[in-house]
């Protein structure tokens, strides 16, 4: 192989690394998870009302703990909170909150009836009656 071969194929695979490295940050965007919410506060107010993502972490720090998890859950603490939020924040449809996290209703249903609860019993002294 010449020099220029190999030169000429570093640079596609640098290109094809750009490329992957780019469709993995779209991917990020459009996905529900703790990372791609962490350096977009206006995304975190959007969807969950809170101001910043550390108030986001805070409030599932204290939250998440009590919560309890078998090995049936198909998504993470925080996915099945942002779930919750979403639907409080937003009156996001069930079905529409399946399509998002790409689970069942009945799934989007059993989160709730598991979240919100226990959201109650460890939030609601923090709001003013």
């Amino acid at each position: 192989m010449l020099t220029e071969d190999i030169t000429t194929l570093e640079d596609g695979f640098q290109a094809a690394n750009n490329q992957i490295y780019d469709i993995r940050q779209k991917i990020n965007d459009y996905c529900f998870n703790s990372d791609s919410f962490k350096d977009d506060n206006e995304k975190v107010r959007y969807y969950t009302g809170l101001p910043s993502f550390a108030m986001l972490m805070t409030v599932f720090n204290f939250v998440a703990p009590s919560i309890p998890t078998s090995h049936q859950n198909t998504l993470n603490k925080f996915q099945e909170m942002l779930v919750v939020l979403m639907r409080l924040r937003l009156c996001a449809a069930l079905q529409d909150l399946a399509y998002r996290f790409s689970i069942s209703i009945s799934t989007i249903s059993r989160i709730l009836d598991r979240w919100i609860p226990i959201m109650d019993a460890r939030l609601s002294y923090l709001v003013y009656k």
